[in-house]
Protein backbone atom coordinates (compact mmCIF):
# COMPACT_ATOMS: atom_id res chain seq x y z
CA UNK A 1 0.00 0.00 0.00
CA UNK A 2 2.83 2.41 0.89
CA UNK A 3 4.52 1.83 -2.47
CA UNK A 4 1.27 2.49 -4.36
CA UNK A 5 0.75 5.71 -2.42
CA UNK A 6 4.33 6.85 -3.13
CA UNK A 7 3.96 6.03 -6.84
CA UNK A 8 0.63 7.86 -7.08
CA UNK A 9 2.07 10.92 -5.31
CA UNK A 10 5.09 11.02 -7.62
CA UNK A 11 2.92 10.60 -10.72
CA UNK A 12 0.51 13.39 -9.71
CA UNK A 13 3.39 15.64 -8.70
CA UNK A 14 4.98 15.14 -12.13
CA UNK A 15 1.65 16.03 -13.79
CA UNK A 16 1.42 19.24 -11.77
CA UNK A 17 5.06 20.12 -12.56
CA UNK A 18 4.19 19.76 -16.24
CA UNK A 19 1.11 21.97 -15.81
CA UNK A 20 3.28 24.61 -14.14
CA UNK A 21 5.87 24.35 -16.90
CA UNK A 22 3.19 24.72 -19.60
CA UNK A 23 1.38 27.62 -17.90
CA UNK A 24 0.65 30.63 -20.10
CA UNK A 25 1.32 33.04 -17.24
CA UNK A 26 3.72 33.55 -14.42
CA UNK A 27 3.06 31.33 -11.42
CA UNK A 28 1.54 33.48 -8.70
CA UNK A 29 1.81 32.17 -5.16
CA UNK A 30 -0.31 32.51 -2.08
CA UNK A 31 0.90 31.48 1.34
CA UNK A 32 -0.34 31.53 4.90
CA UNK A 33 0.93 30.39 8.26
CA UNK A 34 -1.26 29.31 11.14
CA UNK A 35 -1.13 27.21 14.28
CA UNK A 36 -2.95 23.88 14.29
CA UNK A 37 -5.12 22.83 17.26
CA UNK A 38 -2.22 20.67 18.48
CA UNK A 39 0.08 23.74 18.45
CA UNK A 40 2.05 23.00 15.27
CA UNK A 41 2.88 25.92 12.99
CA UNK A 42 1.79 25.03 9.46
CA UNK A 43 2.56 26.84 6.21
CA UNK A 44 0.47 26.36 3.06
CA UNK A 45 1.66 27.45 -0.39
CA UNK A 46 -0.74 27.58 -3.35
CA UNK A 47 0.06 28.28 -7.01
CA UNK A 48 -2.29 30.26 -9.28
CA UNK A 49 -1.87 30.35 -13.06
CA UNK A 50 -3.55 30.06 -16.46
CA UNK A 51 -3.14 26.63 -18.04
CA UNK A 52 -2.51 25.93 -21.75
CA UNK A 53 -6.22 26.40 -22.47
CA UNK A 54 -6.25 29.76 -20.71
CA UNK A 55 -8.25 28.44 -17.74
CA UNK A 56 -7.51 29.64 -14.22
CA UNK A 57 -5.94 26.91 -12.10
CA UNK A 58 -4.86 26.66 -8.49
CA UNK A 59 -2.72 23.92 -7.00
CA UNK A 60 -1.66 23.31 -3.42
CA UNK A 61 2.12 22.98 -3.64
CA UNK A 62 2.96 22.55 0.02
CA UNK A 63 1.42 22.08 3.43
CA UNK A 64 4.39 21.93 5.76
CA UNK A 65 5.16 22.21 9.39
CA UNK A 66 7.17 25.35 10.09
CA UNK A 67 9.89 24.55 12.60
CA UNK A 68 11.90 27.11 14.51
CA UNK A 69 11.21 30.80 14.74
CA UNK A 70 8.52 32.44 12.65
CA UNK A 71 10.62 35.21 11.20
CA UNK A 72 10.35 36.59 7.70
CA UNK A 73 13.72 35.04 6.95
CA UNK A 74 12.66 31.53 7.99
CA UNK A 75 9.42 31.80 6.00
CA UNK A 76 11.44 32.93 2.96
CA UNK A 77 13.65 29.85 3.29
CA UNK A 78 10.62 27.55 3.28
CA UNK A 79 8.98 29.42 0.39
CA UNK A 80 12.24 29.17 -1.56
CA UNK A 81 12.44 25.43 -0.90
CA UNK A 82 8.92 24.97 -2.26
CA UNK A 83 9.65 27.01 -5.39
CA UNK A 84 12.86 25.07 -6.08
CA UNK A 85 11.16 21.72 -5.42
CA UNK A 86 8.53 22.55 -8.07
CA UNK A 87 11.19 24.04 -10.42
CA UNK A 88 9.40 27.37 -10.89
CA UNK A 89 12.15 29.74 -9.71
CA UNK A 90 12.12 31.67 -12.99
CA UNK A 91 8.30 31.72 -13.26
CA UNK A 92 7.27 33.34 -9.96
CA UNK A 93 5.05 36.40 -10.37
CA UNK A 94 3.10 37.98 -7.53
CA UNK A 95 2.95 36.56 -4.01
CA UNK A 96 -0.26 36.94 -1.99
CA UNK A 97 -0.28 36.86 1.80
CA UNK A 98 -1.95 38.52 4.75
CA UNK A 99 -0.89 41.83 6.27
CA UNK A 100 1.52 40.46 8.88
CA UNK A 101 4.68 42.58 8.85
CA UNK A 102 6.87 39.47 8.84
CA UNK A 103 5.49 38.74 5.35
CA UNK A 104 7.10 41.97 4.12
CA UNK A 105 10.53 40.81 5.30
CA UNK A 106 9.78 37.30 4.03
CA UNK A 107 9.22 38.56 0.51
CA UNK A 108 12.23 40.89 0.55
CA UNK A 109 14.36 37.84 1.39
CA UNK A 110 12.48 35.48 -0.94
CA UNK A 111 12.67 37.69 -4.03
CA UNK A 112 16.23 38.68 -3.13
CA UNK A 113 17.20 35.01 -3.25
CA UNK A 114 15.43 34.53 -6.60
CA UNK A 115 16.95 37.64 -8.19
CA UNK A 116 19.69 39.50 -6.35
CA UNK A 117 19.19 42.52 -8.62
CA UNK A 118 15.49 42.95 -7.76
CA UNK A 119 14.90 46.32 -6.14
CA UNK A 120 12.82 46.92 -3.03
CA UNK A 121 10.30 48.77 -5.23
CA UNK A 122 10.01 45.67 -7.44
CA UNK A 123 9.46 43.46 -4.40
CA UNK A 124 6.71 45.79 -3.15
CA UNK A 125 5.09 45.69 -6.59
CA UNK A 126 5.02 41.89 -6.52
CA UNK A 127 3.53 41.66 -3.02
CA UNK A 128 -0.25 41.49 -2.95
CA UNK A 129 -2.08 41.67 0.34
CA UNK A 130 -4.96 39.24 0.67
CA UNK A 131 -8.21 41.07 -0.15
CA UNK A 132 -10.20 38.83 2.18
CA UNK A 133 -7.92 39.76 5.05
CA UNK A 134 -8.13 43.46 4.18
CA UNK A 135 -11.95 43.31 4.02
CA UNK A 136 -12.01 41.53 7.37
CA UNK A 137 -9.85 44.28 8.89
CA UNK A 138 -12.17 46.93 7.46
CA UNK A 139 -15.25 45.13 8.82
CA UNK A 140 -13.61 44.75 12.24
CA UNK A 141 -12.70 48.44 12.31
CA UNK A 142 -16.27 49.32 11.37
CA UNK A 143 -17.76 47.01 14.00
CA UNK A 144 -15.27 47.47 16.81
CA UNK A 145 -13.99 50.95 16.24
CA UNK A 146 -10.87 51.43 18.29
CA UNK A 147 -12.00 49.22 21.18
CA UNK A 148 -11.59 45.67 19.90
CA UNK A 149 -11.00 44.24 23.39
CA UNK A 150 -14.36 45.49 24.71
CA UNK A 151 -16.19 44.03 21.73
CA UNK A 152 -14.42 40.67 22.20
CA UNK A 153 -15.31 40.70 25.92
CA UNK A 154 -18.95 41.38 25.06
CA UNK A 155 -18.93 38.49 22.57
CA UNK A 156 -17.56 36.15 25.24
CA UNK A 157 -20.30 37.17 27.68
CA UNK A 158 -22.98 36.51 25.06
CA UNK A 159 -21.34 33.18 24.30
CA UNK A 160 -21.29 32.20 27.97
CA UNK A 161 -24.96 33.14 28.29
CA UNK A 162 -25.78 31.03 25.25
CA UNK A 163 -27.17 33.98 23.33
CA UNK A 164 -27.08 34.14 19.59
CA UNK A 165 -25.28 36.61 17.37
CA UNK A 166 -28.72 38.04 16.48
CA UNK A 167 -28.91 39.42 20.02
CA UNK A 168 -25.85 41.58 19.50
Amino acid sequence: MGRLLDDTYKSKKDEIKQELSDALTKIHLGFDLWTSPNRHAVMAVTAYFLDRQGKHQSRLLALRRQLGCHSGESLAVMLGQVVREWKIEDRVGTVISDNASLNDSCLVNFYGDLDAEMSLADVRTRRMRCYGHILNLVACAFLYGEDFESFEAELQVFDLLGRREDDL
